[in-house]
């Protein structure tokens, strides 16, 4: 609102003045005492607050203004002042709301009080003014009067400005931690060097508003440096394509010798004798207008490479640009060696695997003719009692050493998620039985009383029959071999609310109260003194953790103590009880109530393996032929037209799968079973015989009652279908 037209200029300029004139005149003429010596303490006060006083009749024209106001103002002493000198004396912005600020005190009634800046014509420099005053009405309630004071508050309004901007460089730079630290969650959450370099690279040039990214690292000890991901906005796009000009490769040649972060503007590299030298190179090439850099540094101080980033969306790199880089690029150093390491980890995870499926292999292929010489043994059996111990002893010497080398496998397996379950319904007592038929020649062996309780209702689970006794195997196992000769042993199951809750109690050796919490960790053992020699590898209560727990289940362990025993407690969730029985596995087969005469070809490269393999299953009563390797075995088996093949899988000259498949490719041999019996038994060794044709996977050494089981009476494939 603009100030009343009838407030400026309508009373005569010669009545104001000598109205002036006589005040100061008046002001002059009074005596000297006690008004005059306060007045004279008052300029003194004003003069040293810096506080300037102006006084002007209304309507505005002429106005009256001491030395202060004018200095403020930016004039002489001796000048003259109107209302059109205030107004251009004021900084364009201010002007307005310098003259609403003045209506709005004429109207309300009210003190004027308005800051503004008042600009020195000649240099343009800037003073920020405080005014404060008011009107004096008449009678009427018109104003007549428009007095006040101005104050110079220029070094508070610059102290305010520098504070607002530390507090913006405060909440800038708080916005770009707090995009570092979700940048971090994102960088630590990758899985591969690859895509974590990604990331780094994607975030880095984000969060500080750069238009290109590049991280390099080293390639060999010598610091080579390579460039392994970048980030570029859409017209930067094409700089990926073009070579790295040589004096970039002189700032990161700086950075990497002096392990420090460097920022530098336009004109800083157009200074440096490595841009002077590539400027012809730079006639069609790239030009950066700013660049800024920090190293990867490892934890050990040793160099990783460089994080670079180029021309900023908006200026130039500032130094929080180059503190939030910094600390950015610490992040990505670590995350570099930790993905490493994890890598690592995981080679020698891999490693490790490969290590157990060789050594189970190795292992395997000696015990298969172990196994069969046993068979051939008890099946040329004389009567002689002495024979049948050897036998049995040897039996139950070489089935524990199948166990340790099936039980290495399986907690590898479920280490890596790797087990599978084949759930059915079953009933409670068929595991009970399946497992004392392992055990009992264990216990009995160390004499040991086992007392077996079970609900006299059937209970009904969902479980895989051969892991669920592959569980309380091991922890019956457990117990025989923690007991001293002749200890109590209990195996008793009831059913809870919700669960079926199997105990297995003893009176053995006990768990000290320390090991409780960790006796179901990988490789522990509670007495590993050189005198208990019965003890494991420390790998069996773990893999009853794990295969309860696929159950859905739960086990824990519990001991008064050193030499009282030891409970193991383990709960299920059970079916109802009109369950039907479980349906026989298709791995079982069907068992032929004869045994004709079956035409087997026996192929292994381990010669005594075949040799002992096809003694048995002569005596048996079978036609049988064998060949060393996967070539002799598809010419044998076109001539000798077997029934069954028995093949081995890893062979010279022509290995077990591919030897299967071009029998598979003949019209003779669609019709054969054909039986994979290896040392090799990993999942993916499972699906590779099945995908090569194998109609079965058997791992060595096989009981001839499970090979038998997978003899049809009715010799032909179809008849496993």
């Amino acid at each position: 609102m603009a100030i009343p037209s009838k407030l400026i200029g309508t009373q005569p300029q010669s009545d104001r003045r000598g109205e002036a004139e006589g005040a100061w005149s008046r002001s002059a003429a009074q005596p000297q005492g006690a008004p005059h010596e306060s007045r004279a303490r008052l300029d003194h006060a004003a003069k040293a607050a810096g506080i300037g006083f102006w006084y002007c009749d209304l309507p505005f024209d002429v106005l009256n203004w001491d030395e202060q106001v004018k200095e403020h103002f930016w004039l002489p002493p001796d000048a003259d002042v109107t209302i059109a000198t205030f107004f251009e004396r004021i900084h364009p912005d201010d002007r307005e709301p310098t003259r609403r600020a003045i209506d709005a005190s004429l109207q309300a009634h009210s003190t004027y009080e308005c800051d503004y800046r008042t600009v020195d014509p000649l240099t343009g420099a800037v003073r920020w003014i405080r005014a404060r005053g008011g009107a004096v009405y008449d009678a009427d309630g018109q104003p007549i009067r428009f007095d006040g004071v101005t104050v110079d508050i220029t070094a508070r309004k610059l102290d305010e400005e520098r504070i607002a901007r530390l507090l913006a460089r405060e909440r800038e730079q708080a916005r770009l931690l707090k995009k570092v630290a979700e940048a971090a969650l994102s960088i630590h959450s990758c899985n591969s060097l690859e895509s974590m370099l990604r990331v780094v690279a994607e975030e880095g040039r984000t969060i500080i508003g750069a238009n290109l990214a590049l991280i390099s690292l080293d390639t060999d000890e010598n610091g080579s440096q390579a460039i392994v991901s970048m980030s570029a906005s859409e017209p930067y796009r094409r700089w990926l394509l073009e070579p790295t000009p040589q004096y970039v490769k002189h700032f990161e040649q700086l950075v990497n010798e002096s392990g420090r972060s460097l920022r530098l503007t336009r004109r800083e590299i157009e200074a440096d004798p490595a841009w002077q030298v590539s400027r012809d190179e730079l006639a069609a090439g790239t030009v950066i207008r700013g660049w800024l850099s920090a190293p990867l540094v490892s934890r050990g101080g040793r160099n990783l490479g460089l994080i670079q980033l180029a021309d900023k969306v908006d200026g130039d790199f500032t130094d929080t640009d180059e503190a939030i880089l910094v600390q950015f690029a610490h992040i990505a150093s670590v995350a570099i060696e930790n993905v490493r390491l994890y890598a690592q980890v995981r080679d020698q995870d891999r490693r490790k695997d490969e290590f157990l499926a060789i050594l189970a292999h190795e292992l395997r292929n000696p015990l298969a003719p172990l196994r069969n010489g046993l068979e051939v043994m008890r099946l040329t059996d004389d009567g002689n009692g002495r024979l049948a111990q050897i036998q049995a002893m040897m039996d139950r010497q070489l089935s524990h050493m199948v166990r340790l080398i099936d039980d290495l496998l399986d907690i590898s397996r479920i280490s890596r998620n790797k087990m599978e379950l084949r759930r059915a319904r079953v009933l409670l007592s068929d595991v009970v039985n399946n497992t004392i038929e392992t055990v009992h020649p264990l216990i009995e062996n160390a004499g040991h009383d086992l007392t077996i309780s079970l609900p006299s209702e059937p209970v009904y689970l969902y479980a895989d029959i051969t892991r669920l006794s592959q569980v309380l195997a091991n922890l019956l196992s457990n117990s025989a071999k923690y007991t001293e000769r002749n200890g109590q042993i209990w195996l008793t199951a009831v059913c809870e609310e919700r669960n079926l809750m199997i105990k297995v109690r003893d009176t053995g050796i006990g768990i000290p109260a320390h090991a409780i919490k960790s006796v179901f960790d990988m490789f522990s053992q509670v007495d590993r003194t050189l005198e208990r020699t019965t003890g494991g590898m420390g790998i069996g209560l773990a893999l009853v953790k794990g295969l309860v727990e696929m159950h859905g289940g739960t086990v824990e362990a519990a001991s008064p103590g050193q030499g009282q025993g030891s409970t193991f407690t383990v709960r299920l969730p059970y079916l109802d009880s009109g369950a039907t029985a479980m349906k026989t596995s298709p791995e079982l087969g069907c068992v032929s109530a004869t045994n004709p005469e079956r035409r087997i070809l026996v192929v292994d490269d381990n010669r005594d393996s075949a040799t002992s393999m096809a003694l048995m299953l002569k005596l048996l009563g079978n036609d049988v032929s064998t060949a060393s390797n996967g070539e002799e075995a598809v010419e044998i088996a076109e001539k000798f037209r077997p029934s069954i093949i028995l093949m081995d899988l890893g062979m010279p000259l022509l290995n077990g799968y591919e030897a299967t498949r071009r029998i598979r490719q003949q019209p003779w041999g669609r019709g054969m079973i054909i039986l994979a019996l290896t040392g090799w038994g990993q999942d993916t060794d499972r699906t590779r015989s099945r995908e090569a044709g194998c109609d079965g996977h058997l791992v060595k050494p096989v009981n001839i009652s499970d090979l038998e089981k997978l003899f049809p009476g009715d010799v032909g494939r179809s008849s496993l279908t």
